[in-house]
């Protein structure tokens, strides 16, 4: 398997909140509390030569940011 573990756990996660599109608290055990979320309209993420930005709408829309 090329690349880290950490990298794939990112990725997952990056898609995991844009496909659920809430991010939920939890307990100081991590049970989550469902009443209490954060909605996910867009995540940005920065690379050395680019700035990405994934927005959540009916479809997941991937631009470049300059």
């Amino acid at each position: 398997m090329a690349g880290k573990m950490s990298e794939c756990s990112k990725l997952y996660t990056l898609f995991k909140l844009l496909a659920d599109g809430r991010l939920y608290a939890a307990d100081e055990i991590t049970n989550k509390i469902p009443e209490i979320y954060y909605d996910i309209l867009k995540v940005l993420r920065s690379e050395k030569n680019s700035k990405l930005e994934y927005s959540r709408e009916t479809e997941v829309k991937v631009s470049f940011v300059v």
